[in-house]
């Protein structure tokens, strides 16, 4: 099972560079549901980054960067780390698409007000 999880996850990362939320959100998904059967944690921490950046992208709200961010703590693991770039390169990418969102629909004053108030 550990090598079924291994491809679906490289499927998913494989998607994101095609930028297809569709096939990450489907694959993650699969993922995720394998993991949590199977207790395989690394891999289902890296399904919930994949999964919060194919919502994120598809005009998900501020909760997909919030599971990226709680995937991305729970990869924090020995073993985790070689993967850890990438992951934190999807945060960003997602975090960026919000960002653009918000500023389209007019919606940077209240971006700014949760932004400077998590930081104080």
């Amino acid at each position: 099972m550990h090598g079924l999880a291994a491809v679906l996850y490289f499927a998913a990362i494989v998607g994101t560079l095609e930028r297809d939320p569709a096939k990450v959100e489907r694959l993650a998904s699969e993922l995720i549901e394998l993991c949590t059967r199977q207790g395989f944690a690394l891999c289902l921490a890296g399904g919930e980054v994949l999964r919060g950046w194919a919502r994120s992208v598809s005009g998900g709200s501020a909760s997909s960067i919030a599971w990226i961010e709680d995937g991305i703590r729970d990869f924090q693991v020995p073993g985790g780390k070689l993967s850890m770039p990438y992951l934190l390169a999807l945060n960003a990418s997602s975090f960026l698409t919000f960002v653009r969102r918000l500023i389209n629909t007019g919606s940077t004053a209240i971006f700014y007000f949760k932004c400077s108030h998590t930081l104080t």
